[in-house]
């Protein structure tokens, strides 16, 4: 897996935190599962950024008349654990089932995103091994 230089785009703070990212454990899943990599750098104000990722189930409600599927939000399989400081990078590995569905939700509180104007932040889901196929 790789760290898209996000060390050169943070300060000194930011840099021990993907060092420190570095340090814990390895994430096993069990086969099938899959495992992802959620990565968040909040902007300058990364107190007003939190998300979660959950499963998300396929409700076909067409009682034989053809109608719409629907989504219905299931477990929340991970979030984030603490109010975020400014250019803050956090990251988050995840096991997957290859035949569900899943949900990133970003929030921002003041409603002006991760982006332009102060800064901008992202968010990447990284795939393991980086060049597998996921449904």
């Amino acid at each position: 897996e790789e760290e898209e230089n996000v060390a050169n785009t943070t300060n000194n703070t930011n840099t021990a935190a993907i060092l420190s990212t570095a340090t814990k454990l390895e994430l096993s899943c069990p086969p099938p599962q899959r495992k992802i990599t959620i990565q968040m750098l909040t902007d300058n104000y990364g107190s007003d950024t939190s998300w979660e990722f959950r499963q998300v189930y396929e409700n076909n409600n067409n009682n034989g008349s053809g109608g719409t599927a629907h989504l219905t939000r299931g477990p929340i399989l991970a979030k984030n654990e603490r109010t975020y400081d400014n250019r803050e990078f956090d990251s988050r590995d995840v096991c997957l089932e290859d035949s569900s569905l899943y949900e990133l939700t970003v929030y921002d509180t003041y409603g002006d995103g991760l982006c332009c104007r102060y800064t901008a932040g992202h968010y990447k889901i990284l795939k393991h091994p980086p060049r597998a196929t996921y449904a």
